[in-house]
């Protein structure tokens, strides 16, 4: 009996402690988010957004521990949402560098070439943003390829 007693309660101990953790990981490390992010991508000097962004990836990366990405695709009006785990749910709290990636072109078609090769990596790009506990509007400046 004693010993039915003692396996009792190391499984209710496990237990508490499975329970303790699940509900650390459910709470978003410290209420880190993901919060929503809409945005809309405009070149500088022109209130306008690019049409010929749309299908572009629009990415971000955290820059706190641990890194966290969330991405997103540029709709037609130059519009776009990101999400870290789903779609659309959001980016975490904090600073985030930013990059604009082109779609990846169909076989036999050219790249796409409406933004300078600058904005396709986080250490070029310039772009950071601060995600907020709250939703997020943002507005990405960008500097358009010369043709």
């Amino acid at each position: 009996m004693r010993y039915l007693d003692c396996f009792i309660q190391c499984r209710c101990r496990m237990l508490a402690g499975i329970l303790a953790l699940a509900l650390l990981t459910l709470a978003g490390c410290g209420g880190r988010g993901p919060y929503p992010v809409e945005g809309k991508i405009v070149v500088k000097d022109d209130p306008f957004p690019i049409k010929e962004l749309e299908g572009y990836t629009v990415m971000f990366q955290s820059q706190t521990e641990p890194v966290v990405s969330a991405s997103g695709t540029v709709k037609a009006d130059g519009t776009f949402q990101v999400g870290t785990n789903k779609e659309d749910d959001g980016a975490v709290v904090g600073k985030h560098r930013v990059a604009v990636m082109p779609p990846i072109p169909e076989e036999g078609q050219r790249p796409k070439k409406h933004l300078l090769e600058r904005y396709h990596r986080f250490e070029t790009s310039g772009l950071e943003v601060t995600v907020e506990p709250k939703k997020n509007q943002i507005i990405l400046e960008v500097e358009a390829a010369r043709r």
